[in-house]
């Protein structure tokens, strides 16, 4: 029963509240015609095709016959935001051993290597969440929340398609609620310290492209033709909401099958042996800033049922291949292994001297601006 699911969830003076919120006003036994007009409720905002989701949540938030689910949102932001709060104090006063525990959880395994063979092993399972109590409480929460709007009167009239947007604009509503509290639980020592040393790998691979992973429909050129599924991909750490990011790892996915399908004889859409090592090539290429944090935080905050079919194989295949970007080595590629070391050693001294040249110019343009002041 769902009421009395928010009873234990939220206390019963606080549904009592709720249930006060929402009743009609009253109104003087003398003046039934005031009183007809006060209980007569504005008609609901309309939902149609070309309206943007979003907008039609906020509009039905905003109708008095959704005073309850208001308050049960309100509730439920509360609620998550003091854990996030505890639990990001308990991640800086335990370290950042505590803080990579609590964020990362070993997986068994994942989709082949690119060269086939054993699985991958990703250092994350995509079907566990690891947002810790924070990310129980908001996942449950929101799950109940839409079985509650399901047949709330404002939102039953839905099909099963707007219902659907609905319920993707909940998540991004309760998101932009919720960023900064759920964004300290990944800006730790432990997290950014990953995400450093991923860059550096990345950084020094800057020679990989298609011949290495053996792909020989461009074994020719380099990885300019993945430019925009990279800057897809890319695209994620600007994003608010976990299914945002989903959207944009699904986009780089369909560029790199129209390269790749554009690239054959045939026009056959390209195999997972031909599609991995072109998103292992497309993360290479894209350098998501914190990219480690980005793939926690879908896993973290994503409903379960939203991480499967075509979401959850190519997260599973995102995870894997930067997995073996971080890992590989010489027996992995089509190269010797003295041409690896050598391209691993020129990258990272090309990268070195591009950030002393950044850093040098970043003090340049500091100093021109302190003297134009004066």
């Amino acid at each position: 029963d769902l009421l009395a699911y928010f009873r234990d969830f939220i206390g019963e003076d606080d549904v009592a509240s709720v249930m006060h919120a929402a009743a009609l006003p009253s109104a003087a036994d003398d003046d039934v015609e005031a009183a007809l007009a006060l209980q007569a409720p504005p008609p609901l905002p309309p939902f149609r095709p070309t309206d943007d989701p979003f907008q039609v949540l906020l509009a039905k938030l905003s109708h008095p016959m959704a005073a309850d689910v208001v308050k049960l949102l309100q509730q439920l932001v509360l609620r998550v935001r003091t854990a996030a709060g505890e639990q990001a104090a308990a991640l800086l006063s335990g370290g950042d051993e505590a803080a990579g525990a609590a964020l990362h959880r070993p997986s068994a395994g994942g989709p082949p290597s690119p060269s086939g063979g054993s699985p991958t092993s990703p250092s994350r399972d995509v079907a566990a969440p690891s947002g810790g109590r924070a990310g129980e409480l908001l996942l449950e929460g929101e799950a109940r929340m839409l079985s509650l709007m399901r047949e709330h009167a404002v939102w039953a009239g839905e099909t099963a398609t707007q219902f659907e947007r609905t319920g993707e604009s909940l998540e991004r509503f309760l998101h932009a609620k919720l960023r900064e509290d759920l964004r300290r639980l990944y800006d730790t020592p432990a997290a950014e310290a990953r995400d450093r040393a991923l860059a550096r790998r990345l950084e020094a691979l800057r020679f990989l492209s298609w011949l290495h992973l053996d792909v020989k429909a461009f074994a020719g050129g380099d990885c300019s033709n993945l430019a925009a599924a990279a800057g897809h991909l890319r695209a994620m750490a600007s994003r608010t909401s976990p299914l945002d990011k989903l959207a944009c790892v699904r986009r780089c996915s369909r560029e790199i099958t129209r390269v790749m399908q554009a690239a054959r004889d045939d026009g056959a859409l390209p195999g997972a042996d031909d599609f991995l090592p072109a998103l292992i090539l497309a993360a290479k290429e894209a350098r998501v800033p914190r990219m480690h944090a980005q793939l926690d935080f879908i896993q973290s905050f994503t409903l379960p049922a939203r991480l499967t079919a075509e979401n959850g194989y190519l997260l599973t295949h995102l995870v894997s291949a930067l997995h073996f970007l971080e890992t590989m080595d010489a027996s992995s590629l089509t190269i010797s292994p003295e041409e690896f070391d050598e391209s691993l050693r020129r990258c990272k001294a090309e990268a070195e001297r591009e950030a002393r040249a950044a850093e040098e110019r970043r003090r340049r343009e500091e100093l021109e601006a302190e003297e134009r002041r004066r």
